[in-house]
């Protein structure tokens, strides 16, 4: 019975080497990430003046520095978001062109705004304005491990307050939400290995009973 015992060690170390070690697919990244454009926010907007329904684009400054993501996403506190270009539409509709924000390796690009509400900036009321877009896209870079074409929301919010009987400059902030939760898949290769070992663990068994 002694002469099992290495057979058994062998294929119980080669059980835990591949489940250590095992190699994974790209996974589909899923989280979310807020940031605020450069010049903390300031916005310009087209035709110039305050927050109004005839309000069409607003123009922002370019990079920008992010939040501390949440789930899969990696992205530090502080990191340097890029916008290209800087003037978005305001309406719903398509993008044209489309709108990128890079950051932390990824580059998420919008091509729709699926909602847009307007509150217009009312100074004698001190009635705060707001510009609220729903932007829709995709992953279209990520860094390695990851598989891009994953959807994308981005809630931009922009407002402008009144204070002392003047209005304030128009200040945005967005949040993004990345895709969805997903499972790690195994390698085909990997889960072979795996399988060759159970089977190998179930003869060494069988030998030492009989035994």
């Amino acid at each position: 019975m002694a002469k099992f015992g290495p057979k058994l060690a062998g294929a119980a170390g080669l059980m835990a080497a591949l489940l250590s070690s095992t190699a994974y697919a790209a996974i589909d990244p899923s989280g979310s990430v807020g940031f605020t454009p450069g010049n903390g926010g300031q916005a310009v907007l087209t035709p110039a003046g305050n927050i109004s329904a005839s309000t069409t684009a607003k123009t922002l400054a370019s990079p920008g520095t992010s939040g501390a993501s949440t789930g899969n996403l990696g992205i530090a506190a502080n990191s340097a978001v890029t916008l290209a270009p800087t003037t978005i539409n305001v309406g719903v509709g398509a993008l044209s062109p489309s709108w990128t924000v890079s950051v932390g390796g990824f580059t998420f690009t919008f091509t729709s705004i699926s909602a847009s509400t307007i509150i217009p900036t009312v100074v004698a009321t001190a009635t705060t304005g707001f510009i609220l877009d729903t932007l829709q896209g995709t992953v279209t870079a990520a860094p390695a491990g990851f598989n891009t074409g994953a959807t994308v929301t981005d809630a931009q919010s922009c407002q402008q307050p009144v204070n002392n009987g003047q209005a304030a400059v128009v200040t945005c902030s967005d949040s993004l939400v990345v895709g969805t939760t997903a499972t790690s898949t195994p390698e085909p290769a990997s889960l072979a290995l795996l399988g060759t070992a159970l089977v190998g663990f179930g003869l060494a068994r069988r030998r030492r009973r009989s035994a």
